[in-house]
């Protein structure tokens, strides 16, 4: 009888010409794109316009929520060109607009910035936020409102039919 041996050795892949997928799938990211387009500003616009829509968290956040009315107007005006001018080429030959794309990507990251600055701030005053997504913060941070300190807690009492009754 024969006796055979197998020597199973496991090492990393070394492929003499490691080349990427031809077609790899991005992941989506909030985040804007290091060169400025369309799509990059679109994409951190529709993720910003819900949360900068609370006038609290705009009243929270004053110098962020007027970047964003900059980068909304801007955004605003660009798409009115467009559906004015629905050509691509008609519609991407405005004077300056690269320049603008530039602008309002900077003006995202800043935004996001302080945005995320905001969050840890919150986080660290209440460690219970730690526990949240930033998502579920904003929600909830939107959604609160200043309490006021004069306002009596149950302005409507329902009385009690106990109440001045002898025992």
């Amino acid at each position: 009888m024969l006796g055979l041996t197998l020597t199973l050795t496991l090492a990393p892949n070394r492929n003499p010409n490691p080349r990427p997928h031809p077609n790899p799938s991005p992941t989506p990211s909030p985040y804007p794109s290091p060169t400025p387009t369309p799509t990059a500003n679109q994409s951190v616009w529709l993720y910003l316009e819900p949360i900068f829509a609370s006038e609290d968290i705009m009243r929270q956040m004053p110098t962020e929520a007027k970047r964003f009315t900059q980068v909304d107007r801007l955004w605003r005006k660009v798409m009115l060109a467009t559906v004015a001018k629905p050509n691509v080429l008609l519609a991407t030959a405005q004077e300056g607009l690269l320049g603008s794309f530039q602008e309002a990507n900077r003006l995202l990251e800043l935004i996001q910035k302080g945005l995320n600055d905001y969050l840890e701030e919150k986080r660290l005053a209440f460690a219970r936020l730690f526990f949240l997504s930033n998502d579920e913060l904003l929600q909830i941070l939107s959604e609160t409102k200043e309490p006021n300190p004069n306002a009596n807690p149950n302005p409507n009492p329902t009385p009690n039919p106990n109440q001045g009754a002898e025992p």
